[in-house]
This record gives structure tokens, sequence and C-alpha cells, in this order.
């Protein structure tokens, strides 16, 4: 129960502060298509992604969409539309930046919101043909009209987004690993990066962290 609440408690704040973020980084990319929003809100998301347990950095996105839909009265089909999409781009930066040779790298979390931002903008194609019309009867002709604008917008907001995530992550990564770790039986995927670090790239800082969980377990 202890670690549910934990983790609940966890999700909750990351939520928070992504919805923070968003509404006060927030401002109009192009200004044929307003409606493009960009924001530096899924900063968190990402670093959480990267650093915790992959479910707490889903479940705080489906919250901060949830605090979108009753605080701001945000459209349910732009809600659904950013889930899917922020939410491929967070589990693939995980996927392709666990898988390399130096997990905790800058230039790792970089090639993995790259690769992230092309999934993103593949997806963003038939999402927003699917919710455009839904929500407003857009035929594909119409929606193709807007395309070139929604990738771009796409493109930019990751690209952004990650480097952010890797100025902090070079910075701050160590601490909020630590931090996030206890969400998840108190051993977080920065646990798989420092061994992998360790054994790999030999890398000090690793090694030293490292071997301090050890004796603390």
């Amino acid at each position: 129960m202890q670690k549910q609440t934990r983790f609940c408690v966890y999700a909750g704040l990351t939520a928070a502060l992504s919805y923070t973020i968003a509404k006060v980084t927030v401002f109009p990319l192009f200004a044929a298509a307003p409606y493009l929003k960009m924001h530096l809100g899924e900063v968190p998301l990402l670093l959480v992604m990267l650093l915790g347990p992959w479910k707490l950095a889903v479940c705080a996105l489906l919250v901060k969409e949830v605090l979108s839909f009753f605080i701001s009265g945000s459209n349910i089909f732009g809600l659904f539309s950013d889930f899917v999409l922020v939410g491929a781009w967070l589990l693939t930066a995980r996927l392709v930046v666990g898988r390399g040779k130096a997990p905790n790298s800058g230039k790792s979390v970089m090639l993995g919101t790259l690769a992230g931002a092309g999934v993103r903008m593949l997806l963003s194609v038939p999402v927003n043909l699917l919710v455009l019309w839904l929500q407003f009867g857009t035929p594909a002709a119409g929606v193709m009209v807007t395309m070139p604008y929604i990738l771009s917008f796409n493109l930019i907001k990751t690209l952004l987004s990650g480097a952010c995530v890797v100025l902090l992550y070079n910075r701050a990564g160590g601490a909020l690993s630590e931090y996030l770790s206890k969400a998840a039986d108190g051993k977080g995927w920065a646990g798989v990066f420092e061994k992998r670090c360790k054994a790999e790239t030999g890398c000090a800082v690793c090694e030293s962290q490292y071997e301090k969980e050890n004796v603390l377990q």
C-alpha cells in the first residue's frame, strides 16, 4: 500500500508540474495555425520516462490530460491526440536510450528524442486524420492541407523539449534518478543505466553511485 501511495503521489506531482509548465510557457508557433500551441510541459514527462519507471511517466501523462480537461476545459479530441502522440514519443525515446551503449549520456538522450520525433510525426498523420474527422467532419483532403504545419509543429516541439531534457539530464540526472527510483520497489530505470554504464564505459560517477546503492541494499 505504501508503494502504491508513493507511486500515485509521484505521478500526481509530475502531472501537476507538467500542466503548470505547459500553461506558463505556452505560445503559438505559426500565425497561419494559431491552434498549434508550443509549450515545454513535456519536459518533466520525458525526464521521468528516462530516469524512472515507464508506468509512472504514462500515468503522469494521463493525469495531466485529465487536469487539462477539468481545469482548462480542453477538448477531449485534442487531449486524446496529445496522449497518443506524446506517449509514443516518450516510449520510443525510452526504448532507444535504453538500448544505447552509453544510456546515461546526453547523446543517447538526443538520439532517443530524434527517434521519438520520427515516430510522433508518422503517427500524427493518421491520428489527425481521425480526430479532425470525428471532431469537425473534416475530409482527408482538408486535413492534408494543414499537415505541413502539424508535422513541423510536432518536430519542433519534440526537439525543443529534448534539448531542454539533455541540459537537465547532464546536470541533475543522478539526483533525479535516485529520487524517482523510490517509486518502483526502490529500483528505477536509472539502476539499469548505472550497471550498463559501469560495464561498458567505466564511468566513475556511475560506478560510485552503483556501489553506493549496493551498500544501501
